[in-house]
């Protein structure tokens, strides 16, 4: 989710919200999902356009590289402080460019209420793929993660430090994710990753081969 608005201090939200939907909708044995930061890391190779914003072709490219069928891609829009929107298309990878499907959904809530838009968002996708969901499983995918906006906002900040490769400031936007919101588990959980990642970085050394 690329991020629009006037106060960059929102736009980890981009990255935060790219994660929850990703966990949502792994949260079926009928779709494998892919990494947030795999797909990251391609869409870097493919550099974005200015706005951030992917044409159909272009993902559905990204999407065959990728080895997936689909790709759920969009933006992330808030105004003020007071107002949030998302704009998300699920795009075909393996048909005809004239064939591409790009129809977007569009949803708006107010900020805080960000979680329950997710929440939304997550099971338009399902629909949009033809998935119908168990019982169990939409229990399971309307649990939220945390409720607590300045809580996903650390977490946010902690995933754009981790792919900068800054795995300190990440722990300790992750740790502070935590602590604003104990029940928080996924910002537990990215915490440990990422000092596991500082450990294996600092542990790697060079020996100079024998002349």
């Amino acid at each position: 989710f690329a991020f629009e608005g006037t106060d960059s201090t929102w736009a980890p939200l981009s990255l935060a919200l790219t994660d929850m939907l990703t966990t949502d909708l792994a949260l079926t044995d009928r779709l494998r999902v892919l990494e947030r930061a795999r797909v990251g890391t391609l869409l870097d190779e493919l550099e974005f356009s200015e706005s951030g914003r992917m044409e159909a072709a272009t993902a559905a490219r990204g999407g065959r590289i990728l080895g997936v069928g689909k790709m759920v891609q969009g933006v992330l829009r808030i105004e003020g402080d007071s107002r949030v929107g998302v704009e998300a298309s699920v795009v075909e990878t393996r048909v005809s460019e004239s064939d591409l499907r790009f129809a977007p959904v569009r949803l708006e809530d107010q900020v805080e209420r960000l979680f329950a838009l997710e929440k939304a968002l997550a099971f338009r996708v399902y629909e949009d793929l033809g998935i119908q969901l168990t019982i169990a499983e939409r229990e399971r995918i309307s649990e939220y993660q945390t409720e607590s906006l300045p809580a996903l906002l650390a977490f946010g900040e902690g995933l754009e430090a981790q792919d900068q490769g800054n795995f300190a400031r990440a722990a300790e936007r992750f740790d502070t994710a935590a602590e604003l919101d104990p029940d928080f588990a996924n910002a537990a959980s990215k915490s440990a990753e990422v000092k596991l990642q500082s450990q294996i970085a600092g542990s790697v050394t060079l020996t100079q081969a024998p002349i």
